[in-house]
């Protein structure tokens, strides 16, 4: 009986110990750790399935903090990341550094990745985030790529990544997708139907 309390309280312990390693304290969301182990199952089975990476990143963020402080900056990267759960779900949200975050989409293409990214725009943009009659207006920028074969999670998230530059320079609040071997980025119309 005693042997079998320990090994349970061992087994929760060892759970506890694995979701706080693969997790951000903050927002609960996973972490850059739990993304790389994420991809590498992914190559696994590459061959049979798709995969397109959004890089977000809020707009203008260090102002929310320097303006409202940055308890209020915790709690809007918090309700960010229950809008974009709602959304994506739990399994596929990654917290990648300060406002950033990394979104991976399986079995879709670069076209239905980008109608998920105006989707998630459209709800951040258009979401009231009040906090103890502070109203904070919050946007996000994003970058988008797809997988193709031999990429590694580094070249995906630096293509993703140079979206998101992109998006940001033209003014933000803006979806921005890479495509493989085109000097042209494309721009998704912000105007585009809600998913």
């Amino acid at each position: 009986m005693v042997a079998h309390v320990y090994e349970d309280n061992r087994r929760k312990i060892e759970n506890s110990l694995l979701y706080l390693a693969s997790r951000d304290p903050l927002t609960g969301a996973h972490n850059r750790l739990s993304l790389t182990t994420s991809f590498q199952h992914f190559e696994r089975f590459s061959d049979q399935t798709s995969l397109c990476l959004l890089v977000i990143d809020l707009d203008f963020f260090k102002s929310i903090n320097d303006q409202f402080g940055h308890d209020t900056g915790d709690k809007v990267l918090i309700e960010t990341t229950r809008l974009f759960t709602q959304v994506v779900g739990d399994n596929n949200l990654y917290r990648i550094g300060g406002e950033e975050f990394c979104v991976t989409l399986f079995d879709q293409s670069l076209e239905q990745a980008g109608r998920v990214c105006e989707h998630l725009r459209a709800i951040v943009s258009q979401h009231l985030f009040a906090f103890r009659e502070k109203r904070v207006q919050v946007t996000i920028s994003i970058g988008v790529c797809e997988y193709q074969a031999g990429d590694q999670l580094n070249d995906l998230l630096k293509f993703a990544d140079m979206e998101l530059y992109r998006a940001k320079k033209a003014g933000r609040n803006q979806v921005r997708l890479f495509r493989h071997g085109s000097t042209n980025p494309t721009m998704v119309n912000q105007q585009t139907e809600n998913v």
